[in-house]
């Protein structure tokens, strides 16, 4: 009489959206061969699906042989969080003739993983002038498929304030914010790194992203003097024109 033996190697962890790629050996352990083995897939979910083959035929396995069907599954951005059974049914016949099912299970283990991005940032006052005190807002955004827990947003700009944000917890597609207080150095334009740090299925995860910040010169006098020059002209014009029109009408 045969007797097969299922082994299964699937991946530890795969995200939602991600290939699944699985080996399944089917070997005869037993005393006899099996003829007119069929092996045909079943999923528990409608998210993860094969992409090769749902079914496989082998014709015969002797005693001691076994063989070896390389499968990828599919999966999409809704297939659920933690366990998914895939069924493996298998029948076959023995010497005798006698046709024999026997049922396997694949868990395939979904892990959710985060992606933070940069939704906006934005400066209060708009234009950074130097000494002023500055308030920068990153929003972060999870377009990830987990929660992002434990966020924590670090910038290294050398300007004196606060240099860390602890966010906390974002959940997927949505924001939150990461707010510095600083205080402007001197004029010019600064890159500086946004590192971020946070928590999801697979662990701990770092994202580090390059920006820029432009300072500008905070003397404001020749502003002022300019204001001045042209109230003055004003003035002047406004002096000149009532003056000739007046003796315009006494000419007149």
């Amino acid at each position: 009489k045969p007797a097969l033996t299922v082994l299964k190697t699937v991946p530890d962890g795969v995200s939602p959206g991600d290939d699944i790629p699985v080996d399944v050996i089917i070997r005869n352990d037993g005393l006899s061969r099996a003829d007119q083995l069929t092996l045909t897939i079943n999923s528990s979910t409608a998210s993860i699906s094969p992409s090769t083959p749902g079914t496989y035929h082998i014709s015969q396995l002797q005693k001691g042989e076994n063989a070896t069907l390389n499968m990828v599954f599919s999966s999409d951005k809704k297939a659920p969080i933690g366990l998914n059974r895939v069924l493996l049914t298998l029948t076959y016949a023995g010497a005798d003739g006698t046709i024999l099912t026997q049922s396997e299970i694949l868990a395939i283990h979904m892990k959710g993983r985060a992606k933070i991005g940069i939704a906006s940032l934005t400066t209060d006052p708009v234009r950074v002038r130097k000494g002023s005190l500055v308030s920068l807002v990153i929003r972060l955004e999870n377009t990830g498929t987990d929660n992002a827990n434990s966020v924590k947003a670090t910038i290294d700009l050398p300007f004196p304030g606060s240099k860390d944000a602890y966010v906390g917890r974002i959940e997927p597609e949505n924001d939150a914010p990461a707010v510095f207080a600083l205080q402007a150095a001197n004029p010019g334009t600064y890159t500086y790194n946004l590192t971020v740090q946070y928590e999801d299925d697979f662990g701990v995860q770092t994202r580090q992203e390059n920006l820029q910040m432009t300072v500008f010169d905070g003397d404001s006098s020749g502003l002022i003097a300019a204001v001045l020059l042209l109230l003055v002209l004003a003035a002047g014009a406004g002096y000149w024109y009532f003056r000739i029109r007046k003796k315009g009408i006494r000419d007149a």
